[in-house]
C-alpha cells in the first residue's frame, strides 16, 4: 500500500532531532552539563544555544501531547500517521522521549497538557480544537492568531546565500509552480512551501 504524503522534518529539525539524541540532552539534570551540550549542538547546528532551544521545546512539546492525545484514546495513531502534518511525529524520530509520557507524574502530564503555544501549534495542525477533541473548525483563539510576517524571510531554495521577503518568495515560488514543465520541479517548490509552513507554525 501506498504510504501517505506527509510533511517531513526540515533539515534543521531533523538534524537537531538527532543531535539532541546524540548527546542525550532530555535526561540530564545538572545545569552545567547540559549548557555544555547545548553549546555542541549550537556549534554543530551554527545556531544559537536560545534558538536550538526553543526549537526543540516546541518539538518535543507538540510530541508528548501528541502522545498524550494517542493514550487517552482522543485521537488514534493511525488517524496520526494519515494526517499530513503530524505524520512526523509518530514516524518513530521522537519515541526516545516516550518513557518520560509514560512515566510522567499527574503535574507534569497536566503541564504537557496546559501548555498554551503547544496547543495552538496542535489546533492548527490538526484543523481542530484538541481540547474540545472534536474534528470541528479551530476555535477563534486559534484562529486568532496572526503572525507578524512583515520582517518574515527566507532563502530561495535555488538562492541559499541571500534572504527574500516572504512575499517576494512566495510569488517567485508561484510563478514557478505554474511555468515549470517538469514534476519533479513542481513537487520540490511545492515542498518549499510546506517547509515554510512548518517553519511558520513553530514561531
Amino acid at each position: 500500500m501506498k504510504e501517505p504524503k506527509r510533511c517531513n522534518w526540515t533539515k534543521i529539525q531533523g538534524e537537531l532531532i538527532h543531535l539532541v539524541k546524540k548527546y542525550k540532552v532530555y535526561e540530564m539534570q545538572d545545569e552545567k552539563v547540559t549548557m555544555v551540550a547545548w553549546n555542541k549542538i549550537s556549534d554543530d547546528l551554527k545556531m544559537s544555544v536560545d534558538k536550538c532551544r526553543r526549537l526543540w521545546d516546541s518539538l518535543s512539546m507538540v510530541y508528548k501531547r501528541l502522545k498524550l492525545m494517542i493514550i487517552e484514546g482522543k485521537l488514534s495513531e493511525s488517524e496520526a500517521r494519515k494526517n499530513y502534518w503530524v505524520a512526523k511525529y509518530v514516524d518513530g524520530s521522537l519515541a526516545f522521549l516516550e518513557p518520560f509520557v509514560l512515566k510522567a507524574p499527574p503535574d507534569e502530564i497536566e503541564k504537557i497538557k496546559n501548555h498554551a503555544n503547544t496547543k495552538r501549534i496542535l489546533s492548527h495542525l490538526l484543523r481542530y480544537d484538541i481540547d474540545k477533541s472534536s474534528s470541528v473548525p479551530s476555535s477563534s483563539r486559534v484562529r486568532k492568531r496572526r503572525f507578524d510576517l512583515s520582517n518574515f524571510t527566507v532563502k530561495h531554495c535555488w538562492n541559499t546565500k541571500q534572504k527574500y521577503p516572504l512575499e517576494t518568495y512566495m510569488d517567485d515560488l508561484a510563478r514557478a509552480i505554474c511555468t515549470s514543465l517538469q514534476p519533479a520541479d513542481r513537487r520540490m517548490f511545492i515542498k518549499e512551501i510546506d517547509t515554510i509552513v512548518s517553519d511558520l507554525l513553530q514561531k
